[in-house]
């Protein structure tokens, strides 16, 4: 964006055809997005080794890209859900199992990939209803301040006292600061 919209989608179209070619011929590659992009593959090689495939896809998205003398690197996360031999997952089930393990590979930093595990759906489901929480939490005065004296050891004198925010949370219990601090800065509440 930062060269013009006409360079962007220039870059985009050259992406996808580096993913096109990339993969095993009748696969299917879309444009989710902006800047987003799926894949189905339907190679069940593929399914016993999905790491080959991510590793051309990979190679391939690394390498400059040449645009009116630019040269661009685009650095890609990628996410991908597989469909077991005699699955019943649905395109829409794989395609959010894929965004899901996007997400944890995104968390981990430009240019790396991440394979869904069931896990991955309980985890961002749980951290969508605290994120959905801290809002209300915000509107119903879950939060309180505590303090926390900052003592000279050797006197025994407090010199200052910490503030601290803690959130109570009306079934759960109290959530941890490492849990819910994040989760603010994350949506912007903090």
């Amino acid at each position: 964006d930062s060269f013009g919209h006409d360079l962007g989608d220039r870059l985009l179209r050259m992406v996808g055809a580096r993913i096109h070619r990339s993969v095993p011929r009748r696969s299917v590659v879309a444009r989710l997005g902006s800047d987003e992009f799926a894949v189905l593959v339907a190679d069940p090689r593929y399914t016993r080794e999905p790491q080959d495939l991510v590793g051309r896809l990979e190679e391939a998205l690394n390498q400059p890209i040449d645009l009116d003398g630019r040269r661009m690197r685009v650095q890609a996360g990628i996410g991908f859900a597989l469909a077991e031999a005699g699955s019943q997952a649905t395109a829409l089930e794989l395609i959010r199992n894929a965004d899901v393990a996007l997400s944890y590979a995104k968390d981990r930093g430009k240019g790396h990939s991440t394979a869904f595990e069931p896990r991955m759906h309980d985890c961002t489901k749980e951290r969508t209803e605290l994120s959905a929480g801290l809002v209300a939490a915000i509107d119903r005065n879950e939060m309180r301040v505590v303090y926390q004296p900052i003592v000279d050891l050797q006197t025994g004198t407090v010199y200052g006292v910490g503030a601290l925010l803690r959130w109570e949370h009306p079934t759960r219990g109290p959530i941890s600061p490492a849990v819910f601090v994040p989760l603010a800065e994350a949506t912007g509440l903090i």
